[in-house]
């Protein structure tokens, strides 16, 4: 198989992609709608190119027995380690001007992860979900992908190899299986575990299998019509697909068929599409590797910076391109070059930086404990939210999720994030010696199809509710459940199950709130402009503000008074959190607990302190 020349259209590929990451993160927004809702799509489409560069690189050199592992790593780190090594060593100071030691802590620990290329095992079991409010302090976050792709560097030569050496006769067939068993193992992971399914190679080797079935047969006619209709399911992905749907899954087959089609498709007698040939597009296509490094890193650190500003973040976009060319010139383009730079200075150069990134940021969290950064706190109360989420989920991982043996009654809470909330006030809630709890993460549509329709979800959530005397549902309602909501009383009280309801959260929106979810609230503003505690005056005021910021939305308001309507009507017991939160007759909201306690770290989830204040409101005996 002959090695082709440089191909544009690929960097063209890479580029769309890498813009539609950068958007996707940057949050551009015409008529409140945003843009590039499905931009996160761009790293399906980097495994499908990868899978077909690579596989192109291995085939031809194994069928000519040229291959040499070595020189295969070699040439990857060469591609991949110099820039990733240069944003962590940068990353290191600026992290450790910015964050707090809480935050910095966490920092060393994905630069470890990174450096190691483990971060996608080490982002999902910090339970931190891609494109999520948690994730606005994690500068490498985006590495995971990158660790994905150093996993199928490393260890997709040998499968060639293997399959090449022992089963030649058999290897489309093995290819294909592999591929197909990824697939249906993706599938299956996208309903009962999404995180480790998005995080996760064996779940992505189906994505790099179709870039390598172009690179193992060439598509010799080529069909115009089927490259536009690549170029319109990934364009329709990046723009139209949704973050709340599970991916990778069936539906991520759409992007990575368009990649497919649009690498095995595309030709140069397609004479309208010199934008894919030069220009702008196969420009940014070869800086896309520093710009996926450089942008999100960027943007976490502006994030921290610009904290208590309605600064807007996109006009750095212009210095991310710069910073990234910058990367693309004076650091990838030398490295790659073994004229300029050859095998045994490599190895000495990222030796040194290796270990030298690692040292450096040991001493500087240590050093960092032994730094109180009052930037953050104000008369005792820390404005830096990710405290106060981190302090939450080390107490949420330590509390057992199941039901323990025992003769105890046992409820079984299930619903999204505030139900995590109400789970772990009732868990700390002493009170509660006589009952056993258990929690399930997830959404009320899929729980009403697990009783209603007899939907198999998980084994997990079939234990829990066949041990469970009652069940409280916590989470968003839309009409679907409503309408529903008869014949799933009917079935769960059918097998001598109680249900009782809760409002969740209240759901408050930032001043102004702007396109960056950025975690701080109401009286995080009046604490950091005033640097005091709010007196009692001041306590109404920004009382009335939060009220207001809580009835002016219409969807949460809506599906509170549906709910407690609900209740009533059915003569099911209700936990109304939102009116141990809020009163309605004063229109006024708590933001503080009677000890000055901040009680909510955005904008609808509580602090610990929080939900130990709340929690001894509820009366539990009351509701059954």
């Amino acid at each position: 198989m002959k090695m082709k020349q440089y191909k544009p259209e690929i960097d063209s590929l890479r580029a769309i992609s890498v813009l539609g990451v950068i958007f996707f993160h940057y949050n551009f927004y015409i008529n409140d709608s945003k843009l590039f809702t499905g931009g996160f799509l761009g790293v399906d489409i980097f495994f499908v190119i990868s899978g077909y560069l690579i596989s192109k690189i291995i085939i031809s050199q194994v069928e000519k027995d040229e291959f040499s592992y070595l020189n295969f790593i070699e040439r990857r780190a060469r591609r991949i380690l110099p820039a990733l090594f240069f944003l962590l060593f940068v990353s290191i100071f600026v992290a450790f001007l910015l964050f707090s030691k809480e935050n910095y802590n966490d920092f060393f620990k994905s630069l470890i992860a990174a450096s190691f290329f483990y971060s996608n095992l080490y982002f999902h079991f910090q339970s931190i979900e891609y494109g999520a409010i948690e994730g606005i302090f994690e500068p490498l976050l985006h590495t995971w992908s990158l660790s994905i792709e150093e996993q199928f560097y490393l260890f997709f030569p040998f499968i060639i190899l293997i399959i090449y050496k022992f089963f030649f006769k058999l290897k489309i067939l093995l290819f294909v299986l592999i591929s197909l068993t990824s697939f249906i193992l993706c599938v299956y992971l996208s309903k009962h575990h999404p995180s480790f399914n998005f995080y996760f190679f064996g779940t992505r080797i189906w994505e790099f299998g179709f870039g390598f079935f172009l690179a193992f047969k060439e598509i010799k006619r080529k069909n115009k019509y089927f490259f536009y209709l690549g170029l319109v399911l990934i364009f329709y992905s990046l723009f139209f697909f949704q973050n709340n749907n599970t991916h990778p899954s069936y539906l991520t087959l759409i992007p990575v068929l368009g990649s497919y089609l649009y690498i095995g498709h595309f030709s140069n007698e397609y004479t309208n599409l010199t934008f894919l040939k030069k220009g702008l597009l196969p420009f940014i296509g070869k800086i896309s590797y520093s710009l996926y490094l450089w942008h999100y890193s960027i943007f976490v650190f502006l994030q921290s910076f610009f904290l208590f500003s309605d600064f807007n973040i996109n006009l750095f976009l212009p210095f991310v391109f710069l910073v990234s060319f910058l990367s693309y010139k004076y650091i990838e383009t030398p490295f790659r070059n073994k004229n300029k730079i050859n095998f045994t200075n490599l190895i000495k150069i990222l030796s040194i930086s290796f270990f030298g990134i690692i040292l450096l940021s040991f001493l500087l969290n240590i050093s960092k404990e032994h730094i109180e950064n009052d930037k953050y706190k104000i008369e005792g109360i820390n404005l830096e939210n990710m405290y106060y989420y981190n302090e939450k989920n080390k107490i949420y991982k330590n509390i057992s999720k199941n039901f323990e043996k025992n003769e105890l009654d046992k409820i079984l809470i299930i619903g999204n994030s505030h139900a995590r909330d109400l789970f772990i006030m009732l868990e700390l809630n002493n009170t509660f010696n006589n009952v056993d709890f258990a929690f399930e993460w997830m959404g009320l549509n899929k729980f009403f199809n697990f009783i209603i329709e007899g939907e198999y979800h998980n084994d997990s959530l079939a234990n829990k509710y066949k041990q469970a005397d009652y069940i409280i549902l916590s989470s968003f309602w839309t009409n679907y459940e409503f309408e529903r909501f008869e014949k799933l009383m009917s079935k769960i009280n059918s097998k001598n199950k109680k249900l009782i309801l809760s409002s969740g959260n209240p759901f408050f929106s930032n001043f102004k709130k702007d396109n960056y979810q950025r975690p701080f609230t109401i009286v995080d503003k009046f604490l950091f402009k005033y640097k005091k505690l709010p007196n009692s005056d001041s306590k109404k005021m920004i009382g009335k503000l939060y009220f207001d910021s809580f009835s002016n939305n219409i969807a949460a308001m809506k599906s509170y008074s549906k709910v407690k309507k609900l209740s009533l009507d059915k003569n099911v017991p209700f936990i109304d959190i939102i009116s141990s939160v809020c009163n309605f007759d004063l229109r006024i909201c708590n933001f503080l607990t009677p000890k000055d306690e901040k009680l909510l770290y955005d904008d609808d989830h509580f602090t610990l302190n929080g939900m130990i204040f709340l929690g001894k409101k509820i009366k539990l005996k009351e509701l059954y």
